[in-house]
């Protein structure tokens, strides 16, 4: 979470190095450099790394569709979404 207010709440520091060694926890250029800095810029986000919704077979069943969504593969693996 690289951002100090969402909604017009303020973030604690802590959710933004709470997977991040104890010793770093203020060492602004490590965390910094978590960064993907070329793909956060990347122009063509979308046309890189959208994945069209997949339905959830199950949830058909029960009288709706649930649709998870992710935009983008993490290392060159769709980590999120299942195919029924």
């Amino acid at each position: 979470m690289y951002q100090s207010m969402v909604e017009g709440r303020y973030v604690p520091w802590d959710l933004l190095v709470k997977d991040m060694p104890k010793e770093k926890h203020r060492d602004l250029d490590f965390i910094v450099d978590q960064l993907d800095w070329d793909a956060n810029v990347d122009p063509n986000f979308k046309d890189n790394h959208y994945l069209e919704p997949v339905p959830v077979a199950d949830t058909r069943k029960a009288g709706y569709v649930d649709r998870w969504i992710v935009y983008g593969k993490v290392n060159g693996e769709q980590l999120f979404t299942r195919r029924n």
